[in-house]
């Protein structure tokens, strides 16, 4: 449901403020969703809020790369 939010406009920028304050607990997988969720948006279309999200999660993450 909260990363539903992300797909509006209204919400989309707190969403991405929420998910970067709070990535330091989250677990390898709930990193692993938000990177797949992530992955889905077209590069072209993708704003600065999401590369700063893979970047601050990136750091938390176990995974020596993407799964695919």
């Amino acid at each position: 449901m909260f990363w539903a939010l992300s797909k509006t406009p209204d919400y989309k920028l707190e969403v991405f403020k929420k998910i970067n304050e709070v990535a330091v607990w989250l677990t390898q997988d709930h990193i692993d969703y938000i990177f797949k969720q992530i992955r889905q948006v077209p590069a072209d279309k993708m704003a600065v809020e999401e590369f700063q999200c893979l970047s601050e999660l990136g750091k938390y993450s176990k995974d020596a790369g993407f799964k695919r």
